[in-house]
């Protein structure tokens, strides 16, 4: 199709349009999907309940920074500019999560009688008792832990467990994967400085750091971590350092599965020979690795996929119908990157910006594969900084500003309406 026709628009917006239709059906008596206000996985509360009017000024500060920054352009040096961008990262989610429930708002997610009794703390005593017998055992645990432990390898919850230790859970947890979070600017700054101009580069650091499913999720989610794990193995592999790229991204696939996802991006980025050979690297490396674990500590990573689709399937995946999804999990991750910014990626779909197709094929694999259905708020952290990599070079001085804002009003929106600690 010709780029000069809205095609990619058009498919993203029925898809959209689809998608929340098909919820409004379900709330008139249609067909359930699996969660309670399709296509997100949120529960709605009484704005009342909230302290949400309180992050909005500290967030229209971040907003007027990041202003500041797009206007400054290169006169302000790359580190200085990295700075803050982390520091931007990093304060704009604190401020969110502060608005849910105050302090206790950035431990609640990862309380194990708390607000997420599905999360990893509520596998640590396992692991605390012995941690190599738990990575040992764990295709045999899969069916008894809670939904996110066991729908992640063993190392999702042995790296949980290890950025707790230093402080304790749950405080340990939340302080770190808020930290680690925000440091994935650099590694996306990195990132986009090899695939974009010096300003659309900086840009795309600001646009990921504001997005409405980066600011929800960045503080409350360990898929924040996998996203730095993943962004910096996506940096080494685009700067041409194979070896130590396709090492991290092997261990990023001891931890999640939505990972090798990533890998499919830099390869379809770098076209077929050099894709091909950053493919086969990652994969030898993910091998090696997974043969280290089971030689060395007995993990059965057939046996624990096989357990993980098989509890995922009696569990809410048999209550999310893949007709559904197919298409609503697209148009969730579309919808929470904010309409702007998910109009201007589509845009570079159509004009085959940096990186903008190979990410509408990661995005077609993963809502095909029938294993990402609903969640992909918080599934999809890692594929954020590439959606706004596509857009950046789209946007204009004034564009780029409304852009972080509407995102950060987004966000401030959903956090009063929607308890998103699942």
């Amino acid at each position: 199709m010709s780029a000069g026709r809205p095609w990619a628009r058009a498919i993203g917006l029925v898809a959209c349009v689809a998608a929340v239709a098909v919820g409004v059906w379900e709330d008139a008596g249609g067909p359930y999907t699996g969660v309670e206000t399709p296509p997100f996985f949120l529960t709605l509360l009484e704005a009342a309940t909230r302290t949400w009017w309180w992050p909005i000024g500290p967030l229209a500060a971040c907003v007027l920074v990041a202003w500041r920054l797009v206007d400054a352009g290169s006169r302000v040096g790359a580190r200085t500019f990295a700075a803050w961008a982390f520091a931007l990262a990093l304060v704009s989610r604190v401020v969110l999560a502060l608005g849910d429930r105050g302090i206790d708002g950035l431990w609640r997610p990862f309380e194990r009688d708390g607000g997420r009794r599905n999360d990893y703390v509520a596998a640590f005593p396992l692991v605390s008792d012995d941690p190599a017998r738990f990575v040992d055992r764990f295709a045999e645990l899969v069916p008894t832990l809670p939904v996110h432990p066991s729908g992640h390898p063993a190392g999702g919850t042995l790296l949980a467990w290890g950025i707790a230790r230093p402080v304790g859970e749950p405080e340990g947890l939340a302080l770190a994967v808020i930290f680690l979070g925000a440091l994935t600017a650099l590694p996306v700054f990195v990132l986009a400085r090899r695939l974009l101009d010096e300003r659309p580069a900086r840009l795309a650091v600001l646009l990921w750091a504001l997005a409405p499913s980066t600011l929800l999720y960045g503080a409350t989610s360990l898929d924040a971590v996998f996203a730095l794990l993943s962004a910096c193995a996506v940096a080494l592999l685009v700067a041409g350092r194979i070896a130590p790229g396709a090492l991290v991204a092997g261990g990023v696939f001891l931890c999640s599965y939505a990972s090798p996802l990533a890998v499919v991006w830099v390869a379809i980025v770098r076209g077929p020979r050099g894709g091909a050979r950053i493919a086969l690297a990652c994969c030898v490396a993910a091998l090696g690795l997974l043969a280290v674990a089971w030689l060395a500590l007995g993990y059965d990573p057939v046996g624990a996929v096989r357990a993980t689709r098989e509890a995922y399937e009696r569990g809410i995946g048999g209550d999310r119908p893949w007709w559904y999804w197919s298409f609503a999990s697209p148009a969730a991750f579309l919808l929470a990157l904010g309409p702007l910014l998910a109009e201007r990626f589509l845009l570079g779909v159509e004009r085959a910006t940096a990186g903008a197709r190979a990410l509408a094929a990661c995005l077609l694999l993963g809502a095909l594969s029938g294993v990402m259905e609903a969640e992909v708020e918080r599934i999809w952290q890692f594929a954020i900084p590439f959606a706004a990599i596509a857009a950046a070079p789209l946007l204009g001085t004034r564009h780029a500003r409304l852009l972080l804002a509407a995102g950060v009003v987004q966000a401030i929106v959903v956090q009063a309406l929607y308890d998103t600690t699942f």
